[in-house]
């Protein structure tokens, strides 16, 4: 039943391909998700697609570990947001769903599935010559298992900034307040962590991109993040 589940959520990722406004494929040297280590320093792969239709978009992610004989950690997304601006305020909000296929979602002492909310707003602005865009994002997040009530059931609070300079290189900071979500388990509410990061984009052709960054994780609260992490990625994108 596993490996059905797998196949088919596969088959749905090469269909949004074929539909999709862009797709990539990303190497990360730490398995870093929303600030947290959850697969470990071996590295994972993530291929991805995006289609848009008018305002709604549709994301979807495969997540394969570097390591031989982790695959059971191989991870299934999906995503769909819509997106807007009033004035120069730019805004998003949406639902996400994180899937490990080779886990049971029924089993409570197994489960690893998550879904969740979020909305995002961002607005430019110009300061000491540079081209910022703060932004604050709200995400609410649960366990997929009923039955598990203290996994991962909390918000996070990011507040970011991301500017462009030297027109390819890509700056961003951003600081999150955790309240009470840990990949595995519960956590009091305090400021946790903050990602700081810097990417190059580098055309090949036309269309495709090569795109390397590098990322320093501050770990804030010792409770949530255990120490500080850096880590860096290599992705290639063409969108369509």
């Amino acid at each position: 039943m596993k490996r059905l589940i797998t196949a088919v959520a596969i088959v749905m990722l090469l269909c949004a391909s074929v539909m999709a406004s862009g797709v990539g494929t990303e190497y990360m040297s730490k398995g870093m998700w929303r600030g947290f280590n959850v697969w470990g320093d071996d590295g994972i792969v993530r291929s991805y697609t995006e289609t848009d239709v008018g305002p709604l978009d549709f994301a979807a992610a495969y997540w394969l570990p570097a390591q031989s004989g982790n695959e059971e950690n191989q991870r299934l997304d999906g995503s769909l947001s819509y997106s807007g601006e009033v004035g120069n305020f730019a805004y998003v909000i949406g639902y996400g769903y994180y899937s490990f296929p080779d886990q049971s979602s029924h089993d409570a002492g197994a489960s690893a599935d998550l879904q969740e909310i979020f909305a995002s707003v961002s607005y430019p602005i110009e300061l000491l010559g540079l081209n910022l865009r703060p932004s604050y994002t709200s995400v609410q997040t649960w366990s997929s298992n009923s039955g598990q009530i203290n996994f991962a059931q909390g918000a996070l609070h990011i507040f970011g900034v991301r500017t462009q300079v030297l027109e390819a290189v890509d700056l961003g900071a951003e600081v999150v307040y955790n309240d009470g979500v840990e990949y595995q388990g519960r956590v009091d509410h305090d400021w946790s962590h903050a990602i700081f990061s810097a990417g190059l984009s580098i055309p090949i052709t036309e269309k495709i991109s090569f795109k390397p960054a590098a990322y320093y994780e501050l770990a804030c609260d010792q409770s949530v993040i255990e120490e500080d992490e850096a880590w860096f990625s290599l992705s290639i994108e063409y969108p369509f």
